[in-house]
């Protein structure tokens, strides 16, 4: 996927959980040793992520 060229790593930070939203923010270390980061949502039925609303920083 071409979104992840360029990332060496992803860490996943959840803030919180409401019913079956789970807020986060995800921090991309990229090969070159700089980061973007991401805040966003999952909505989550059953174990599986159903929906994201997911946006870079």
């Amino acid at each position: 996927m071409k979104s992840f060229d360029g990332t060496a790593s992803d860490s996943v930070t959840v803030l919180s959980i409401v019913g079956n939203e789970v807020e986060i923010e995800l921090d991309a270390t990229q090969t070159d040793g700089t980061h973007r980061y991401f805040t966003g949502t999952y909505t989550v039925r059953d174990g599986i992520i159903v929906a994201a609303d997911v946006a870079q920083q």
